[in-house]
């Protein structure tokens, strides 16, 4: 799912919300949580996950055509981890009490045309 279809289901859930409203919510939402990231924080959404920062070690890289060495800074990079009930939703209902915690939902077909779209579209840039 992109973004423009995530704003398109938020407009089909909640019908008092026209495309405008639903679009601006979903900007200010990843505004915010874009916002706590870059400031290093942490951010919790129970029952999906949370999302921290992991640093990586400044490195030692080397050019193998020239021979030239350098440091590479470290760097923080995004970590996902997914909550009990998304794990259990994805292990297809493995675990027990996964159905009571997060209901199944049927794929809507223009998702599944718009994958398909996407992925004529790459393999016509590659081609």
């Amino acid at each position: 799912m992109d973004k423009l279809q995530f704003i398109k289901r938020i407009a089909e859930k909640h019908p008092q919300l026209n495309k405008k409203d639903a679009e601006h919510t979903v900007q200010v939402i990843l505004d915010v949580l874009c916002g706590v990231m870059a400031k290093g924080g942490r951010i919790e959404i129970r029952g999906f996950g949370s999302f921290s920062l992991n640093l990586l070690p400044p490195k030692q890289k080397r050019n193998p055509k020239t021979g030239f060495t350098f440091k590479e800074p470290p760097k923080y990079i995004p970590h996902f981890r997914p909550a009990k009930e998304l794990r259990a939703r994805l292990s297809n209902g493995n675990e027990a009490g996964s159905a009571e915690i997060c209901p199944e939902q049927q794929l809507s077909p223009d998702l599944l045309d718009h994958d398909a779209a996407n992925d004529t579209e790459q393999t016509a840039i590659y081609a």
